[in-house]
């Protein structure tokens, strides 16, 4: 199996054209950004507010990539 990175739906049109059966994509968070975005996920594990999300894997300016969960900033703290 080829893994391919997939950014804003680039890997997923070059799978289509290699002659790919089925192409399907997920993503752990989705955020409402309050307009259509150009690829959506067929797979979604969470839709959350657009603020910004960190842990998980996810860094807050450097800091809590491996917090044991999935946290947001205040609007006030993102400044």
């Amino acid at each position: 199996m080829t893994q391919l990175a997939i950014i804003g739906g680039t890997g997923l049109t070059q799978l289509n054209e290699q002659g790919a059966s089925a192409v399907y994509s997920a993503v752990l968070l989705n955020k409402n950004l309050g307009y259509t975005k150009p690829v959506s996920a067929d797979f979604i594990g969470l839709e959350v507010e657009n603020r910004y999300i960190f842990g998980y894997g996810m860094d807050y300016k450097g800091y809590l990539r491996n917090a044991p969960g999935i946290y947001a900033c205040n609007k006030k703290e993102i400044d």
